[in-house]
């Protein structure tokens, strides 16, 4: 059962402050423009199959933070992360034909819900164990998590999720405002009042700090992040776009 699920808990990691214990530490590297270029193109591709196919979406964690901070993808970060309706998720499945004409393939993941990544512009995760259940996708990829409204607002729908990511939610106001922001050469939706998301989920220093990942998405290995402060070297999106 061993997975990737054990990182799942860092998505929105730049605020984790667990202890690390051994761990190598993930010294701050810009992340390889042939990755960034993949990444664009993913986002750049999903948007396009949701908004024909009627999916509302908005972005979520890092995405929002890159969107919000960078105006494009963090220059150190490797998916997207993008929330999508309980009320859609009947849709989504029916996407395999159509994502599958732009070169995309969705799985479903038992723990927030579904990942999607390109069947070309990607490799294996893990060339060695491709029949393990969880470890059939391909990096990069963009995490869709499935949101449910509970009273006033949107909640993970997923128990398992909702129990690693408490504050992953959004106030009928902040989906009821969403709007489309620059990412990179294209547009993302963003949920409204951003800031008070991005206090909630990586602290009052979002927009001065940043951090390295506490895990490797490609290697599935711990590691231990560093703190650093948002020059202007790093103040703006991952190049290139394409």
């Amino acid at each position: 059962m061993q997975d990737d699920d054990f990182g799942f808990h860092f998505i929105f990691d730049e605020q984790n402050t667990d202890i690390l214990y051994q761990r190598p530490i993930n010294t701050f590297k810009l992340t390889d423009p042939v990755l960034v270029r993949r990444i664009y193109l993913l986002g750049r591709t999903i948007r396009s199959v949701f908004d024909k196919n009627g999916i509302f979406y908005w972005t979520s964690g890092g995405t929002t933070l890159g969107l919000v901070r960078h105006q494009g993808l963090i220059p150190w970060d490797d998916d997207l992360d993008l929330c999508v309706l309980s009320k859609d998720e009947d849709k989504l499945r029916n996407l395999v034909t159509a994502l599958a004409d732009n070169n995309l393939v969705i799985r479903e993941h038992h723990t927030f819900g579904y990942r999607i990544y390109s069947s070309i512009e990607s490799v294996p995760i893990d060339e060695q164990r491709q029949d393990i259940p969880g470890l059939d996708y391909r990096y990069p990829f963009c995490d869709i998590f499935i949101m449910q409204k509970v009273k006033s607002r949107y909640e993970l729908s997923r128990s398992s999720a909702k129990s690693l990511w408490p504050n992953e939610w959004y106030s009928e106001s902040d989906i009821n405002s969403c709007e489309h922001l620059p990412f990179g050469d294209f547009y993302f939706r963003c949920p409204g009042n951003y800031s008070e998301y991005l206090n909630r989920t990586y602290g009052a220093d979002w927009n001065r700090l940043g951090k390295t990942h506490n895990y490797c998405h490609r290697s599935r290995d711990w590691v231990t992040p560093v703190t650093f402060s948002i020059t202007d070297a790093i103040s703006g999106p991952a190049l290139p776009f394409s």
